[in-house]
């Protein structure tokens, strides 16, 4: 009977704990889009003590930028990917991820991630813009994982710009001011 009973108390603690995932070998696919790990935790609040370095500020089709993920302290794991700000829709292609990282396939495109829960900091990441149907805009977007517990979410590196790429409003300008240029002249 007392085997019973301890069987019985074993399954009802089962059935009432909550599954955690954890992730130590690199971020799921279903994590391309939220870039939400599921560690059972809700991310953190405080300002994130790391940041994305990004070389350059502007890019051309084809071409290669680095980012470092730049922090107080090292981390465990992340989830790092470029992406369009006006859609979120993930673009170009990560190369060569540096040891203990890999590549991890998103849709169209590609992210990089842990590949082991190892300490890692100072590591940095080549991204390859698209060749063709390049967007105009595109943001350097993280993860950060201090521990399992402690992660941040949303470390964005600012906008960098297409070469070549105008803005609506900007060429807008231009126009408006031609034309009353033109009509400035004509009137007199």
């Amino acid at each position: 009977m007392e085997f019973v009973s301890q069987t019985l108390f074993s399954l009802v603690l089962l059935c009432l704990s909550t599954t955690v995932y954890t992730y130590g070998t690199g971020a799921p696919v279903t994590a391309c889009s939220s870039m939400k790990p599921g560690h059972g935790v809700e991310a953190s609040t405080t300002a994130a003590p790391y940041n994305l370095q990004v070389s350059g500020s502007t890019y051309n089709p084809g071409q290669n930028i680095t980012v470092t993920i730049n922090g107080t302290s090292e981390y465990k794991g992340f989830l790092l990917q470029a992406s369009e700000p006006s859609t979120s829709k993930i673009v170009g292609t990560w190369l060569s991820p540096p040891n203990n990282t890999k590549l991890l396939e998103c849709t169209g495109s590609n992210a990089v991630t842990h590949a082991n829960n190892q300490l890692k900091t100072g590591l940095v990441y080549t991204w390859m813009a698209p060749k063709s149907d390049a967007p105009k805009k595109v943001v350097f977007q993280a993860t950060v994982v201090k521990i399992k517990t402690d992660f941040w979410m949303n470390i964005r590196s600012s906008e960098f710009q297409l070469n070549g790429a105008t803005s609506g409003l900007k060429y807008s300008a231009c126009v408006l001011f031609s034309l009353l240029t033109v009509s400035l002249i004509c009137s007199i």
